[in-house]
């Protein structure tokens, strides 16, 4: 396995550091063995140097095979970073963020873009890391880069996943939310897909999404205006419509939650909720030029060429 050393002498690390280091070494280990039969990857565990910047030097990482990606990671500028990127917003947002192909990023959502992509760079993940031994200290995050364009990170989520629990640590992925409908919301759910679906196909519309607020407790807070205090909308998959082409963009979906104003459909909430009026719709002119810190998913509308949007709210 090829996993680099520390860049300083390994006694001058506080013990902490040193516990968490073990970790990553298993975890990359664990990597190599689930991952390393299905392509050339790298991974890297960074963690917070200076308040505000995340740093590599001091932590392992590994690439399978040997490759061009060694040279993205010596990328000048790449031991460290300060500027807004992946890493820097699964960090702080404390979820894991990907892309299919790093060049649906723009330069001021990704560092280093053109290097990036000219030593190969495709897909990429970054996971926030939390160590079961501070739980309640996120200074961590692991990059996972590919050299092929990737049409999700199915089997790397359980598999890192996998890896960090048997290290002690842990990050935290998108959980499917329990079908816990009445039969008065399930007909309402109905209602709604035969409706976007009548509509979609008539007019020739490639997508419609139903978002749902949801409590973190996992409570439905549908009919409840209040529910921006204690949770985030995400898709209901079955009132929503798709056609062929769209399907990878509705999973990719699945993988967040909106939270106030972002997209069409959380500034549709936010209006109606700071505003008290029965302004009900939220219109978005081109949601690839929306900046990915503003709307999560505008990287795979990028990829899947999507538009104009509008947000209706229904109570």
């Amino acid at each position: 396995m090829d996993v680099e050393q520390l860049s300083c002498v390994v006694d001058d690390l506080p013990p902490a550091k040193l516990r968490l280091r073990a970790k990553m070494e298993k975890v990359l280990s664990l990597l190599k063995d689930s991952l390393g039969s299905t392509g050339c990857f790298f991974a890297q565990f960074w963690g917070l140097g200076k308040p505000g910047f995340l740093e590599n030097l001091p932590y392992p990482h590994l690439c399978v095979p040997n490759s061009t990606l060694l040279a993205y990671r010596l990328l000048e500028g790449r031991q460290g970073l300060s500027r807004p990127d992946i890493l820097d917003r699964a960090w702080l947002d404390g979820f894991p963020e990907w892309t299919s192909n790093v060049s649906y990023y723009r330069p001021d959502e990704y560092a280093h873009l053109s290097d990036a992509i000219a030593c190969g760079v495709r897909g990429i993940i970054a996971f926030p890391v939390i160590d079961s031994d501070q739980p309640d200290c996120r200074d961590t995050v692991l990059e996972l880069v590919t050299m092929e364009e990737k049409q999700d990170f199915d089997l790397e989520m359980e598999r890192v996943s996998q890896a960090l629990q048997a290290a002690d640590l842990w990050t935290q992925l998108p959980r499917p939310r329990p079908q816990c409908f009445n039969e008065v919301q399930i007909a309402a759910l109905s209602e709604i897909a035969d409706v976007t679906r009548a509509v979609c196909q008539t007019h020739g519309l490639p997508l419609a999404l139903t978002w749902i607020p949801w409590g973190d407790d996992d409570i439905l807070k549908l009919g409840n205006l209040s529910f921006w205090s204690s949770g985030e909308p995400a898709i209901e998959r079955t009132a929503c419509y798709a056609d062929k082409e769209m399907q990878g963009f509705v999973h990719a979906c699945e993988h967040l939650f909106l939270i106030e104003g972002q997209g069409a459909a959380g500034h549709a909430f936010k209006t109606c909720l700071s505003s008290y009026r029965t302004k009900q719709t939220s219109f978005e002119p081109d949601v690839k030029e929306k900046h990915v810190k503003d709307y999560p998913l505008a990287h795979h509308a990028r990829k899947y060429n999507l538009n104009a949007a509008v947000a209706i709210l229904l109570r």
